[in-house]
């Protein structure tokens, strides 16, 4: 950037001229940046919208299949049926947990993470997961005891839901690491 003027005499003869170059480089990379950055925050935040909602979306017609699993294993069916009828179960309750952490994901990004803190049974939450991931413990026959004592000060103030998910996938992502 330059800026410059004549100095002239009483004449109107110019003397010399007399100014300033600013070197703005700096200036217009940093104001690229800034561009660069608004735009990657507008793409994270359409990222995030179109994640929640999707994952809101899909939890409808998934909520649909597990309750259709859940009547069916209801009913009485042979023993072959049944375990089709459980693995769709299981299935399902597999999917939305996905879906519950791309929600909880696109959440984080947005800065909306809630938590819900009420006093929560751990004990039975833990047993709970354990009962959950059983099947898939049992398919790789390995072993899950969660907990083999009982929680002696098992009432709790925070998020279940969040602790249980974070339970899920500990157990899931130990269950399904373990070879035996």
């Amino acid at each position: 950037r330059e800026n410059a003027r004549a100095v002239r005499a009483s004449t109107g003869r110019i003397l010399y001229y007399e100014g300033s170059v600013e070197d703005v480089t700096q200036l217009r990379v940093a104001e690229e940046l800034q561009r660069d950055k608004d735009a990657a925050d507008a793409r994270d935040r359409a990222k995030s919208a179109f994640l929640a909602n999707m994952s809101h979306e899909i939890r409808t017609p998934m909520n649909g299949v597990m309750g259709m699993a859940n009547l069916l294993l209801d009913e009485e069916l042979n023993k072959e049926q049944q375990a089709k009828a459980l693995i769709i179960k299981q299935s399902a309750e597999s999917l939305l947990n996905i879906i519950n952490d791309i929600l909880d994901f696109s959440k984080n990004e947005a800065g909306k993470v809630e938590l819900d803190f009420i006093d929560f049974d751990l004990d039975k939450l833990v047993t709970d997961c354990a009962s959950i991931l059983a099947y898939r413990a049992e398919d790789k026959d390995v072993e899950l005891i969660c907990p083999s004592t009982p929680i002696i000060d098992k009432w709790y103030h925070s998020d279940p839901g969040k602790i249980r998910q974070i339970l899920l996938n500990f157990i899931g992502n130990a269950i399904k690491f373990t070879e035996q």
